[in-house]
């Protein structure tokens, strides 16, 4: 029996952008924008302008209470709210566990919850829609309902296309 031929090549993640410090979510949305680049290595567009694969990650979320889940969107119009804009919504940041994974002890590093978010179908139709700023990208947090004090921390978001 001859030999399978070998499996392609799996391309590198080329990070495109991230925050440049923690920010703090509360009990009203909050907009965050950061600059992005083009990718220029193997993550750039292919000869027929098609992506592989775009993700978001929110990393080191972290509390010292319990916390509502957030929705995520990308590129929300400003002033608009979510619900008018399902296309744009990236997911649920879902808080379960949040202040039991943001307590450091000896057997954990207390580095909270993270999340990766597959965002290539949105952010080809904000090309497509001509709403795609290659240069800057704004995440909407929209929480949940919650009647006590809030604070929670988001280490960083970063953007990488593969």
């Amino acid at each position: 029996m001859p030999p399978s031929p070998p499996e392609p090549a799996t391309p590198s993640a080329e990070l495109v952008g991230a925050t440049s410090a923690p920010i703090l979510l509360g009990r009203e949305p909050f907009d965050v924008e950061f600059e992005i680049d083009a990718p220029t290595g193997p993550a750039r567009l292919r000869a027929d302008r098609s992506l592989r694969k775009v993700y978001l990650h929110v990393t080191n979320i972290t509390s010292a209470e319990a916390a509502p889940n957030y929705l995520v969107y990308l590129n929300l119009p400003s002033g608009e709210p979510g619900e008018q804009h399902p296309e744009l919504r990236v997911g649920t940041l879902a808080m379960f566990g949040l202040r039991e994974s943001s307590r450091r002890d000896e057997r954990h590093p207390g580095n909270g919850l993270s999340f990766r978010f597959d965002v290539t179908g949105i952010v080809l139709r904000l090309v497509a829609e001509e709403h795609w700023d290659a240069k800057r990208l704004r995440v909407t947090f929209v929480p949940g309902a919650w009647e006590s004090a809030l604070a929670v921390q988001v280490g960083q978001i970063r953007l990488y296309f593969v």
